[in-house]
This record gives structure tokens, C-alpha cells and sequence, in this order.
């Protein structure tokens, strides 16, 4: 069985939500929609994993006991796709005791929220996974333009050890026809002074 919002795309974002049972699932959507988000409801999570291979879920609600494939076994597959594998995943249980709690929480759930549950707190909960996605995002993106200053640095490196090693003259003009760089060869054969950098840091 599934479920779609028909509505406009929320600007809230998309949850795909995996609730086996119809009282809940419907309880959940009502929640959801009335604070504009974009659901996605499914009844196992079989169905769950391949609504966020399809849709590309802001955050993911999985019950922890269901048919077919539980939150738990859900969450592994999920977890093993890189295309998933970092969409945060907010567990719902009736189990109250903490150690069913560790257990969601091991398995791979950011958060776990307990049933029965108030409707602003579960909104708090995704709307708290959504900014934590939304950090890591701008995190890696720093990160990947830091990655490519510090590989550009090293190809540039590498061009000056290679290019002060050559016996010919290498050397790097402007538009200007101003000299950016010179190597040791060029320096020795026209015993001119260029302002240009020639050492190797």
C-alpha cells in the first residue's frame, strides 16, 4: 500500500514516511501535511527503501517493527546504498525501555522518537535532522573545494621541482608579456632579473 501527497512540493522538504499500521500512517501524514511537508507514505520498509532510491527523501520516518522488511533491516539497506546512505533516518517505536531505544539507535537511526508522540515534537525531531543534513552538506562542499586548492598546490609544486631540474630554459609569460616564472636555466642563459618567484617552497 502506498500513499502520495498530491499537493505541491512543501518547501519544507520531502518525508517518506514507513508505518504499517493505517491508523498511524494516516495520523502521520495529517501531521505532516498540515506543516507543509511533501509525504511519501509506505507500509513496510521494503517499500521505504525504494520510495528513497526513487525520491531522494530530505528524511526518512521508519517504524521499527513491520512486515516484510522492519526499520532495522530497512536501515541496512539504506545504509549500504551510496545514494541513501546519508539521508538522516528518524525511528518511531512503542517500545518504551531504553535498550530497544540503543538498539534503533545502533542500527544506524539518527533519532528515535517513542510512540505515542506528540505532533511538535516529531516535527521538531525532522526539522532538527534536516538542518544536520544540511551542515554536512556545506561541510563536504568545503571540503571538497580544500581538496582540490591542496591538489592544484601539489601539481603546481611538482611543475616547479620538474620544471628548476630541466636543462632547457622553461619559463611562463603574461598577456602583458610580463614574467610570471623563470626556472634556474633560463636565469643562467640571459642573466636577467625577473620579479617573478623562481624559488621552490
Amino acid at each position: 500500500m502506498r500513499e502520495r501527497d498530491t499537493q505541491e512540493t512543501s518547501r519544507r522538504g520531502t518525508v517518506v514516511v514507513a508505518e504499517d499500521d493505517t491508523a498511524t500512517r494516516i495520523l502521520l501524514c495529517q501531521i505532516l501535511r498540515r506543516e507543509r511537508f511533501n509525504v511519501i507514505a509506505v507500509a513496510n520498509g521494503k517499500l521505504a527503501c525504494e520510495a528513497a532510491y526513487r525520491e531522494r527523501p530530505d528524511v526518512i520516518l521508519l517504524d521499527f517493527m513491520m512486515p516484510v522488511m522492519n526499520g532495522r533491516q530497512a536501515i541496512d539497506e539504506l545504509k549500504m546504498s551510496e545514494s541513501t546512505r546519508a539521508i538522516p533516518i528518524v525511528m518511531i517505536t512503542a517500545q518504551s525501555d531504553v535498550a530497544n531505544r540503543v538498539q534503533a539507535l545502533n542500527s544506524g537511526a539518527q533519532d528515535v522518537l517513542g510512540k505515542p508522540f506528540e505532533a511538535r515534537e516529531l516535527i521538531a525531531r525532522l526539522e532538527a535532522q534536516m538542518k544536520w543534513r544540511s551542515v554536512l552538506a556545506i561541510d563536504a562542499d568545503a571540503a571538497l573545494v580544500a581538496e582540490r586548492v591542496v591538489l592544484l598546490t601539489a601539481s603546481e609544486r611538482r611543475y616547479r621541482l620538474l620544471a628548476e631540474a630541466m636543462p632547457s630554459m622553461v619559463w611562463i609569460a603574461d598577456s602583458q608579456a610580463g614574467v610570471t616564472y623563470y626556472n634556474r636555466s633560463w636565469n643562467e642563459y640571459t642573466g636577467l632579473i625577473s620579479s617573478a618567484p623562481r624559488t621552490v617552497d
